[in-house]
């Protein structure tokens, strides 16, 4: 496929991976094993270009199971998630998500056709590995795998002790979206993120910034959305093409929280 990869070494062992639809995934190397957070939208050969970083044994952990995290997964012997999030794995991953990808591949100009959009629409997703909260020892650096429902119901977020990182999946963006179907709502979300406050770090590393986040962000975008900063929410269209009626909470960095009204009606 004519799709490329960036890397941005965050440190040593850890990179940051952008591929060409502007989506990441992270590779945390140790001195004995490896593992790669999210696989993107299997646009390109991950794979290859993660070999091209480590040799080591390779685990790949899903934060999540949409398709922008959970389809280049495809390019792998197996992955894993936790078991609550197997549903929303299979709904992401199915024949019509890997055909909007390509339409939206195609609008960035990546032209993936002939053998090779049928092998990208066609290819079985690997063996799903049901995950466990804990560490992972990769010899010298450890991936703690942290449940952390809000984006949807399995999320989970990796955090390495050793470096001072936190890897917090969709739960938290620059643009954070807490609206589909299958998401919690803005208050259950919100309190089930703060928690990973209590746990040190410094470097944020979001799947849609490529760019490494403070922990000064992330606690700024909690403290922005409170009860009044989601008392305050203006209607957002950031749902529409979901269906959903959105609101969101605009901040004066940039950031921004969208969540159903629905559910914020709801109490939940």
């Amino acid at each position: 496929m004519n799709a490329g990869f960036d890397a941005l070494r965050v440190t040593d062992g850890v990179w940051h991976i952008r591929d060409a639809m502007g989506v990441c995934a992270t590779l945390i190397a140790g001195l004995e094993r490896a593992v790669l957070v999210d696989a993107a939208y299997g646009v390109g050969d991950l794979n290859s270009f993660v070999r091209g970083l480590t040799d080591l044994p390779l685990e790949v952990v899903l934060t999540h199971g949409h398709h922008d995290h959970a389809l280049g997964a495809m390019g792998f012997d197996a992955v894993g998630l936790l078991p609550a999030e197997a549903e929303v794995f299979r709904e992401y991953t199915c024949f019509s998500r890997r055909e909007r990808v390509l339409e939206q591949a195609a609008a960035k100009g990546i032209v993936i056709a002939g053998r090779e959009r049928e092998e990208y629409l066609e290819r079985p997703m690997p063996a799903l590995k049901m995950l466990e909260a804990g560490d992972m020892d990769l010899g010298g650096v450890t991936a703690r795998l942290i449940p952390c429902p809000g984006h949807t119901p399995g999320s989970l977020a990796v955090w390495i002790p050793e470096k001072g990182i936190l890897l917090p999946g969709d739960n938290y963006n620059p643009c954070t979206w807490v609206f589909f179907h299958e998401a919690l709502g803005p208050r259950s979300y919100r309190e089930n993120v703060k928690k990973l406050l209590s746990l040190s770090f410094d470097t944020v590393l979001c799947p849609h910034d490529h760019r490494p986040r403070t922990r000064k962000n992330m606690e700024d975008f909690l403290r922005a959305i409170g009860d009044a900063g989601l008392e305050g929410a203006v209607p957002s269209r950031d749902g529409e093409g979901a269906g959903v009626d959105t609101l969101e909470v605009l901040m004066p960095d940039g950031q921004k929280f969208v969540f159903s009204r629905e559910k914020y009606i709801r109490g939940l």
